[in-house]
């Protein structure tokens, strides 16, 4: 990631911050998600302040666009790859996918992102 302008930086966290939304995902969780990022930072970037990118948070945008990125080859309406992270899914063990990476810990967003992307190989 390192090799990225802040330009492409800034794109990769509003397409991240786009993403959570439409996952209906809340600030609080957003944050964690993104890996702790404080509350006065996390505002800014939804000002379009792009000040602070740390290359952690650049990683987990990513995999973020990845998951969404599988969604959409699985889902074509992007409104049911929207509703499957709210939905309880077996491989989850019951939980549903947001549930799954809202503590923030960056081996379930890529088990999941890796889980979506296998699963779209099949669409």
């Amino acid at each position: 990631m390192s090799d990225l302008t802040h330009e492409e930086c800034e794109l990769l966290v509003r397409t991240a911050l786009r993403v959570l939304s439409n996952w209906q995902v809340g600030d609080e969780d957003g944050r964690r998600i993104l890996g702790d990022v404080d509350k006065a930072t996390y505002a800014d970037w939804h000002s379009g302040n792009f000040r602070d990118l740390p290359t952690a948070t650049m990683a987990r945008c990513a995999i973020l666009i990845g998951i969404h990125k599988g969604l959409r080859l699985m889902f074509p309406e992007p409104a049911r790859g929207y509703a499957w992270m709210s939905r309880a899914n077996e491989i989850l063990a019951g939980a549903t996918p947001i549930e799954t990476i809202r503590t923030g810990n960056l081996h379930a967003l890529r088990r999941l992102r890796d889980y979506v992307a296998a699963q779209s190989q099949l669409w």
